[in-house]
């Protein structure tokens, strides 16, 4: 008895590909829920804390003033037409610290430094939007001002082997100094011993014109030289 044989026919292909098949009438939809509803909020931005300060080398003892209305309540751009550029927010607050000790507030703030050294000024602002920034400068402050060296004496002509007393007082410190020393030349003999002190007398044993000379020092070390001409005369 012989085998029979089924040869596959192309119905079973036809049937699979027709199950595959996507109709343009069957293209899946491409709506879904939107994401970030509502208008978009600018982002926050930090301001920028600018000053300057003047003078720029001040002494001791006198006054500094310090700007902080160049800071900007955003970012600040040099090369725009308004440095500060455009943004809502405001600055509501300047704080200083001058590097010695004590604090400021407020746009514009004066301070008086006591020593001379370089002290770092730093400067924070706030915005409105409660962001901060923070600057700060090397202040060089110098000494400050040197002495005046000035003196009176008296008789105005003496005669020899009159005393004469000389009074430095009227020499006055810079600012905030104090005059620690008085150096005196009296133009004959005494080079090698200088009288010392705010008062002093000397003697000339000699008829002539005489140079005294006053060195006047303060605490710091500065010093400032005067000089005035003694006329020794025979006696009427």
């Amino acid at each position: 008895m012989g085998k029979a044989f089924f040869r596959p026919t192309g119905l079973l292909a036809i049937v699979l590909l027709s199950a595959c098949t996507v109709h343009n009438s069957d293209v899946p939809g491409l709506s879904g829920p939107s994401e970030g509803s509502g208008p978009l909020q600018p982002p926050i931005q930090s301001p920028t804390a600018r000053f300057s300060f003047d003078p720029s080398t001040p002494p001791a003892h006198a006054a500094v003033q310090f700007n902080g209305g160049l800071s900007c309540p955003g970012p600040a751009d040099p090369n725009a037409t308004t440095p500060c550029g455009n943004t809502n927010a405001t600055i509501t607050s300047y704080n200083w610290t001058f590097g010695d000790g004590s604090s400021g507030s407020g746009a514009a703030a004066g301070h008086v430094f006591h020593g001379a050294s370089t002290f770092a000024v730093a400067l924070t602002v706030t915005n409105s939007s409660g962001r901060t920034h923070t600057t700060a400068h090397s202040v060089p402050v110098s000494e400050g001002f040197a002495p005046t060296a000035d003196f009176s004496f008296s008789p105005a002509d003496p005669e020899p082997h009159r005393s004469v007393v000389f009074d430095g007082h009227p020499s006055t410190p810079g600012v905030g100094h104090t005059i620690v020393s008085w150096v005196w030349g009296f133009g004959d003999f005494d080079q090698p011993n200088p009288g010392q002190g705010a008062i002093v007398s000397h003697q000339y044993f000699l008829l002539g014109s005489f140079t005294v000379t006053l060195t006047v020092t303060d605490e710091a070390g500065q010093s400032a030289t005067t000089t005035k001409t003694v006329n020794v005369k025979p006696r009427a």
